[in-house]
């Protein structure tokens, strides 16, 4: 991030790591954040954001995540998965 703080795909890693390792989900949405206002068309961060909110219990933000994603790219496999699994 030091030589590229605008490349988006760090903070959604840095977003994952934080959440997966240390739990910190406050701190995995600001990543998440930071990565969908580098770039906002970017279908990953919004899956990770759905996972979060699912990591969560918040299972209806989730929903309306993942049909985001679907209404942007209706051919995602893991976003049509993962509502159909909620």
């Amino acid at each position: 991030l030091k030589e590229n703080p605008k490349f988006s795909s760090a903070y959604i890693s840095l977003g994952y790591l934080v959440l997966t390792v240390d739990k910190n989900a406050a701190l995995a949405d600001y990543y998440y954040n930071k990565a969908l206002s580098l770039d906002p068309d970017n279908m990953q961060v919004f899956l990770n954001k759905a996972g979060l909110k699912i990591f969560l219990g918040k299972r209806e933000e989730a929903k309306t995540i993942l049909k985001e994603v679907i209404k942007r790219d209706k051919d995602n496999k893991q976003a049509k998965y993962l509502l159909n699994n909620l």
